[in-house]
């Protein structure tokens, strides 16, 4: 008796680089991925097209408040295991069990239930929110090629340059930011307190006041009147964007944006090509 094929759909990338989506009917996700690839797309997105299988239809989303997989450290640990000549039954139970952060803890553990339940790999993965399509993939292809070990080995270095490379990025941006926060309290302090000292000193005078003490004092105005206004706005703001950021629809079109600003955009574009190319790599040799 066949198995019965099911309908995903997609996102991808084509052959000339751009974005594609659609559906494919396969047997499961990894099927769907072997399917894509061999019509030269490499999908970055995958999710059931009905809702009604199993409820695995429904997108998978990341609420703003709940703690997100740390793949740079969980993608470390498994490799070390792996690396040791042990299953990935006995990798994920290992790392869950050495795990200290519960949310981390049942998060992993959940990846090693669907497994002893009889779940794929790739499928087990691929049912965590946070997990990028590009990374079920490849373990998709380690699983069905028998090199699970090398694919985790090298998302495990892949992860750790990243995370090295925000931390460079962080520290390089923190002198800047510190320099515009104090600038920015030094202009609040002028408008709020030194400019309505000033202005009565040129009203004794009978000569009107600079341009910037009308600036600085219009300014100083608008903050007093409808500062707490101001601020729960710019908070709501804050949290909104971090919202979207949980959604990788989302995120997609913010690093579209991003990739077309003039020295952001060409970093983006070279560790793209450099992360398409690391992929295509280990799709090859995973045949």
């Amino acid at each position: 008796m066949s198995q019965e094929r099911l309908r995903f759909h997609f996102r991808a990338y084509g052959q000339a680089g751009g974005h594609d989506s659609g559906y494919v009917e396969a047997l499961d996700r990894a099927d769907a991925v072997r399917q894509l690839a061999q019509s030269g797309k490499v999908a970055y997105e995958i999710r059931p097209a009905d809702a009604a299988v199993g409820g695995a239809g429904k997108a998978r989303r990341v609420g703003l408040f709940q703690p997100r997989l740390d793949l740079t450290r969980f993608f470390s640990e498994l490799s070390i295991i792996l690396g040791s000549g042990f299953n990935i039954d006995v990798a994920l139970k290992a790392v869950a069990d050495a795990e200290t952060g519960k949310a981390q803890k049942a998060r992993i553990q959940a990846i090693h239930s669907l497994i002893t339940e009889g779940k794929s790999v790739a499928d087990a993965f691929a049912a965590q929110p946070d997990i990028p399509g590009d990374v079920v993939a490849l373990i998709a292809s380690g699983e069905s090629s028998g090199r699970l070990d090398i694919v985790v080995a090298e998302l495990a270095r892949s992860y750790a340059l990243g995370a090295q490379r925000r931390s460079e990025i962080t520290e390089a941006l923190l002198y800047p930011v510190f320099l515009v926060l104090v600038m920015l309290c030094a202009l609040l302090i002028l408008a709020v307190y030194l400019v309505p000292a000033l202005e009565p000193i040129f009203d004794n005078a009978g000569a009107p006041p600079p341009w910037i003490v009308r600036a600085l004092g219009a300014f100083g105005e608008v903050v007093a009147g409808y500062g707490f206004v101001m601020l729960a706005a710019l908070s709501a703001g804050a949290l909104l964007f971090l919202a979207m950021l949980r959604q990788p629809a989302a995120r997609a079109r913010l690093a579209d944006l991003a990739a077309r600003l003039p020295v952001a955009g060409a970093i983006m574009r070279g560790a793209t090509r450099a992360r398409y190319l690391n992929t295509m790599a280990l799709l090859l040799g995973n045949g």
